[in-house]
């Protein structure tokens, strides 16, 4: 039998490290394509890294006449905002459909912030502001969900943040309740990813809440000065936020 000589021409960097199949099934593989904020940024058109550095201005002054009330509704703002910046990452690390189920929640978190300044009931705004206990975990069950708390407000809270809620609630609720229950759209863009186009809009929608948020956030501290440099905020980011904000 004759043999053929074979002589592969490979072009190989010899000072480098031959690695192990282990490595390369790791860090080839099983890594998730990722981006940083910045390159996130870039694709979307969307300037968020410096929008929310601006917002934390809303943070610099405690609550008016240290009440529990407006402490209350500036940790749930607070919490907004740390939301939004879960969206954004999630978002660069290509995880679109975490990042929506941590929107949505950016959205309650929003809403509770508001709720609890102009319409929570005494008792309610003492079960929030509860030391977590299994007594506490237990009665807080009988605090208002996201419906009931933004019908409350109607007429009551004022008109700019509940048009807000009310029109993200009218035109996301359904598909962001989908994507937390692991439905129609978070099975569909789990296996076939986040358009763009989608991807830029849930980012706007967070940024509109976090602007929500840092302005509930401002107004619990009782300082019209505040108001305004937050408000100076929106307008400078205005291309960076849905046009109902």
């Amino acid at each position: 039998m004759e043999l053929i000589e074979l002589s592969p021409r490979m072009d190989v960097d010899p000072s480098l490290r031959l690695r192990s199949p282990g490595d390369v099934l790791l860090l080839d593989y099983m890594l998730p394509a990722t981006m940083n904020v910045s390159r996130l940024a870039r694709r979307t058109g969307i300037r968020m890294p410096h929008m929310a550095d601006h917002l934390e201005i809303a943070f610099q002054l405690p609550p008016y006449e240290g009440s529990n009330r407006f402490r209350t509704s500036i940790i749930a703002g607070s919490l907004a905002l740390e939301h939004g910046e879960g969206v954004r990452t999630l978002l660069s690390q290509q995880l679109g459909v975490s990042a929506a189920v941590v929107l949505r929640a950016q959205y309650e978190a929003t809403l509770r912030s508001v709720w609890v300044c102009y319409v929570a009931k005494e008792e309610e705004v003492m079960l929030l502001s509860a030391d977590l206990s299994p007594e506490a975990e237990r009665r807080s069950k009988s605090l208002p969900q996201a419906g009931d708390m933004l019908s409350s407000m109607e007429g009551i809270a004022p008109a700019s943040p509940v048009t807000s809620l009310r029109n993200f609630r009218t035109h996301s609720w359904a598909a962001l309740n989908s994507y937390v229950h692991a439905g129609l759209h978070s099975l569909n863009r789990h296996a076939s990813g986040l358009p763009l186009p989608i991807a830029r809009d849930a980012l706007k929608s967070s940024n509109g809440l976090s602007v929500v948020a840092a302005m509930q956030c401002a107004v619990a501290t009782g300082s019209q000065a505040l108001v305004r440099e937050v408000g100076r905020v929106q307008t400078s980011f205005a291309d960076c936020l849905p046009t109902t904000v």
